[in-house]
């Protein structure tokens, strides 16, 4: 079978805004697209729900990585197009520097143990 490759469509924000709406109202498979305009790796995941994730997808010794740049949405915390395109440039310099972003965020949250945290307390 082969792998499914993003769909390649000009994008803004109505016409994300008109994606998420279709796929709320014909709950759709979820999907991946792209504009091309933006650079190799930038995605938007549609899902049923209406609701859209950024991925920066990228190669890493092989292997595709997910790197997600958050939910899509107008107001923060969501990302919209501008904040996900500059979270995309910030991540591909990483990746050109031959390091890896998605393993730089899994090592971050493994700082700051529960065990440090209540070794610092009086408990």
């Amino acid at each position: 079978m082969a792998k499914a490759t993003p769909k390649r469509q000009t994008l803004n924000s109505i016409t994300i805004k008109a994606m998420a709406a279709r796929a709320k109202k014909e709950k759709l498979r979820p999907y991946l697209t792209r504009d091309p305009r933006w650079g190799p790796g930038l995605c938007i995941r549609v899902f049923p729900s209406g609701s859209l994730f950024w991925y920066y997808l990228y190669r890493r010794h092989g292997a595709a990585i997910w790197y997600s740049l958050g939910q899509w949405g107008e107001e923060p915390p969501l990302v919209d197009l501008d904040s996900a395109k500059t979270k995309y440039a910030i991540a591909a310099a990483e990746v050109a520097q031959d390091r890896d972003p998605q393993a730089d965020r899994i090592a971050k949250r493994g700082e700051g143990t529960f065990s440090e945290l209540y070794a610092g307390t009086d408990g």
